[in-house]
C-alpha cells in the first residue's frame, strides 16, 4: 500500500524500528553517558508523562517519511545504494541537528554530541534499509 507513491507499511515498521533503536540506543547502550552529558539524573523523569514517548514515535515516523522520500526521488536505489543515502543523511543532517545541543547547551558536551549523532547515523541507515527491504509491501 502507498501513499503518494511511498510505502506506508515499510514507513512505519522503519519508524517503530528507529523508536526501539533509540530505546536501546539511549536506554540501554548510552544512559549513562547521555544521562551526564545532559546533566540529568532519574530523578529528573520522576512524575514525567509517558505519553512523551508518543512524541518520540511521531518524530520516528517524520524521519522515516523524510528517508523514503528522498529514497524515492533517488529512484529507489539497490540496498548498497540505500545503505550509503541512509548513512549520508544522518552523517550531514544529523551531524547538522546534533550540533544544536552542542552549541547551544551550557556544557557544550563533545560526547553527548556523539551520541546523539551515532545514533542519527546508524538509525537513518538502518531506516533507509528497512524502507528498501518493504518497498514494494
Amino acid at each position: 500500500m502507498k501513499l503518494f507513491g511511498l510505502p506506508i507499511i515499510g514507513i512505519v515498521a522503519a519508524a517503530i524500528g528507529l523508536f526501539l533503536l533509540g530505546w536501546v540506543w539511549y536506554g540501554m547502550m548510552f544512559d549513562e553517558i547521555w544521562m551526564t552529558g545532559a546533566g540529568l539524573t532519574e530523578a529528573d523523569y520522576e512524575g514525567d508523562s509517558r505519553w512523551w514517548m508518543a512524541g518520540g514515535l511521531l518524530i520516528s515516523l517524520a524521519m522515516a517519511k523524510g528517508v523514503a522520500f528522498v529514497l524515492k526521488m533517488a529512484d529507489w536505489p539497490d540496498m548498497m545504494g540505500a545503505l550509503k543515502i541512509g548513512a549520508k543523511l544522518g552523517i550531514v543532517f544529523g551531524g547538522a541537528f546534533s550540533a544544536y545541543d552542542y552549541v547551544w547547551m551550557p556544557a557544550h558536551n563533545f560526547t553527548l554530541f556523539l551520541v546523539n549523532w551515532g545514533h542519527l547515523v546508524v538509525g537513518l541507515t538502518f531506516v533507509a534499509a528497512v524502507l528498501t527491504l518493504l518497498k514494494k509491501v
